[in-house]
């Protein structure tokens, strides 16, 4: 299966993006890795992380103190992809945040599977709403596979 892999990396740390990334890699072929963030503002493992794995990194000033638009460029861009026609079978996104559920829907209308990955804290609107969620952390790889419902 062939996997475009976006990374929400103001919502997630360089060890989890890591790990994520070294995950499918194992288990799946990796076309793409886009990462998305305020990089003026990361730590330097990032930047290794980038280039250890050619991660196409998509820097996004914070607009407001308390809110940022790499959430946003990376729904448009998925989105994008998705109707690209690119040969692609999986869109994944490592992050933890809820806002991607109506992402993850979008693809699988478009005949895409969807893998989430992220921390323990990850909603479980988010982890429902992929194919599949792999909750990645120190200790342990979990998987939680929402069923599909049968065709009518």
């Amino acid at each position: 299966m062939k996997i475009c892999l976006f990374i929400d990396g103001d919502n997630v740390s360089v060890e989890l993006a890591d790990k994520a990334i070294q995950f499918l890699q194992k288990n799946w072929e990796v076309m793409s890795i886009r990462a998305y963030g305020n990089w003026s503002q990361k730590p330097g493992g990032w930047k290794e992380l980038c280039n250890k794995y050619a991660v196409e990194c998509i820097h996004l000033y914070k607009v407001t103190t308390t809110k940022n638009c790499a959430d946003i460029k990376l729904a448009v861009d998925a989105t994008a992809l998705i109707h690209s026609g690119s040969p692609f079978d999986c869109l994944a996104i490592v992050s933890s945040d809820a806002d991607f559920g109506p992402v993850m829907a979008h693809a699988q209308s478009m005949g895409k599977r969807t893998y989430g990955l992220g921390g323990t804290k990850t909603s479980p609107v988010y982890a429902q709403a992929c194919d599949a969620f792999f909750y990645l952390s120190d200790d342990q790889q979990k998987l939680i596979v929402r069923e599909q419902e049968e065709a009518a």
